[in-house]
């Protein structure tokens, strides 16, 4: 998890649906996990809250000699319809409008700084048969990548009131149409939330995932962002916001998404100054992959063969787990399978001063082959920053909880910028201030500053 790259470690602790930390899935309604019994600090150190682990233990049954393979991803969407966190002191983090099991695929993996935390158990197979599984997800809550993910966490006092809300599918009829004939058993469900604890009390950007969706008819070109930066499920943001990563999502893996991506003939992102070309692998994998750093290469020396289980390296995230690499009929063959195309990537160590601030609708353009229809869904991850309401709630709540008192006694702090080698704010343009997280200092005698809270 990017969150990890510094830090030493996390506490795991168990969250509860009334008495219980290991409730039964209910298929077609919520589970709600209470947050209020976590602590904010260890008394010497603060306790910050980077995500959460979901662990499902159950079987499915295979029946009729009509089923198919049911990837882990899969059986993930199909389970899950949607998470929520309500409730916070900065509003919905995680919003069920926006945050999708059919999404977590790619929500997980960038929120995981490129990579899954899990491991991946494979498919159920498609035979007949009752077939036992037991897979976790990790729900980010804070940036997947840059040189401190873990800065953009925030402080577990923020959630003190807050539920983490799961709702699942009516799972018989969506695991039934997507592998006739078969059921599922009694399935478990388990939360832990992530604590990662620190001496020291700082507040970072606001992180949301945001769908942004858009109606789509065939021959259509243009796709929407309507109110680009400013849909959002947060108090007290700022308008505009920071685009950390962007991606279109294709019709595939349960995705409902409005095109097949290998049908992309030709592509143009005014918003980030990309030019019309058909020349588009470069501009929605390949600069994504790039991005990501050193990826893992399977037996990419093993000659061309027919068959469609020799090993490749695309059948990893961004495509999905079952792609075809033999496909190489259609316009841009390097994108088939792939779960959308990307239009903002990533770095690995990418800086938050440095990100796209939108503010207001805007468009890109596709002209694919076949399609689009349905509804175009495009992902993307913001970081927003607060208004002087947020931090006076902040503040407020840091000291409500317990936490500046415990941390630092009797103090007056101010909030300073969390900047990296030994920078200070005078040395950096105001505006590139924006999304870098804050935190709070003692004053010391004749200092100066512009905020404090004693």
């Amino acid at each position: 998890m990017g969150f990890l790259k510094t830090p030493t470690g996390y506490q795991a602790r168990a969250l509860s649906v009334g008495t219980s930390d290991k409730p039964t899935l209910p298929t077609g309604a919520n589970l709600s996990f209470d947050l209020s019994p976590l602590p904010c600090d260890d008394g010497n150190l603060a306790y910050y809250l980077p995500g959460f682990f979901v662990t499902f233990k159950g079987a499915v049954t295979q029946s009729g000699g009509t089923g198919n393979a049911i990837p882990q991803e899969v059986l993930f969407s199909i389970l899950l319809d949607s998470i929520a966190l309500n409730n916070a002191i900065h509003g919905t983090p995680l919003s069920p409008n926006f945050v999708k099991g059919w999404g977590m695929n790619t929500i997980s993996y960038v929120g995981g700084g490129y990579n899954y935390a899990t491991p991946n158990r494979g498919a159920i197979p498609a035979g007949n048969g009752t077939y036992n599984f037991a897979f976790s997800k990790f729900i980010p809550l804070c940036a997947g990548n840059g040189e401190r993910p873990h800065h953009t966490a925030q402080l577990q006092c923020l959630f003190r009131k807050a539920q983490l809300v799961l709702q699942f599918n009516t799972v018989a009829t969506v695991l039934s149409n997507f592998s006739p004939g078969a059921s599922l058993g009694t399935t478990t469900v388990q939360v832990s939330a992530l604590q990662l604890p620190e001496r020291e009390i700082r507040v970072g950007p606001g992180v949301e995932w945001v769908d942004y969706q858009t109606p789509a008819s065939s021959g259509q070109t243009e796709v929407k962002l309507q109110s680009f930066g400013n849909n959002t499920q947060l108090n007290n943001t700022e308008q505009g916001a920071g685009v950390c990563f962007a991606m279109a999502m294709a019709l595939s893996y349960q995705q409902p998404g409005s095109f097949v991506p290998d049908n992309l003939q030709q592509l143009q992102i005014p918003f980030r100054g990309q030019i019309q070309t058909t020349h588009v692998e470069p501009i929605v994998l390949h600069q994504l992959l790039a991005s990501m750093g050193v990826r893992r290469q399977i037996a990419s020396d093993v000659a061309f063969a027919t068959a469609p289980t020799t090993p490749n390296d695309i059948q990893d995230w961004p495509y999905g787990a079952t792609n075809n690499p033999q496909s190489l009929t259609t316009a841009a063959p390097e994108l088939n399978g792939a779960l959308g195309l990307v239009l903002v990537p990533q770095g690995m160590n990418f800086e938050y001063s440095k990100v796209q601030v939108v503010n207001g609708d805007t468009s890109y353009y596709l002209t694919l082959s076949s399609g689009p229809s349905g509804t175009h869904h495009t992902l993307v991850q913001h970081l927003r920053s607060w208004t002087p309401q947020m931090w006076a709630d902040a503040e407020k709540e840091i000291v409500d909880s317990k936490v500046k008192s415990h941390l630092f006694g009797s103090s007056t702090l101010k909030w300073v910028p969390k900047l990296l080698y030994g920078k200070s704010a005078a040395d950096v343009d105001p505006k590139k201030l924006r999304f870098i997280p804050m935190t709070m200092k003692p004053v010391r005698a004749g200092g100066r500053f512009a905020a404090k809270i004693g």
